[in-house]
């Protein structure tokens, strides 16, 4: 199975598609951009140097990325969910403070914000 790779949209910081998905083997420009994507075993790397050449410094790779063009709504009754926020550098739980280097499930909604099942 092919892995994946997620990013914000780097190539539109304004763009309604703020999340770009691509195949592990495939060049950055050939991303496709969606609104809201979710994610399954996600771990967060360091990106490439075309993906940092343009602000981005960390993706996620994970087995699986739906992306879609509607929000999503995971459903919070099976999932233990947690809010993660980005400092730039690393995701985290902005209620712990933790570091949050790989998670079960990403969700990559149309607003932006990003829930995660740890």
């Amino acid at each position: 199975m092919t892995r994946k790779i997620v990013s914000a949209n780097y190539n539109d910081r304004e763009s309604p598609y703020r999340w770009l998905v691509r195949d592990e083997g495939q060049h950055p420009s050939e991303a496709v951009a969606f609104m809201s994507v979710v994610l399954t075993n996600a771990i967060f790397c360091p990106s490439s140097d075309h993906e940092s050449g343009f602000g981005c410094s960390i993706v996620a790779f994970c087995d699986e990325a739906i992306g879609s063009n509607n929000d999503v709504s995971p459903d919070t009754k099976k999932l233990s969910i947690t809010i993660l926020n980005f400092s730039g550098t690393v995701f985290y739980d902005p209620e712990t403070d933790q570091n949050v280097p790989s998670c079960k499930t990403l969700v990559l909604n149309t607003d932006g914000s990003m829930q995660a099942e740890v």
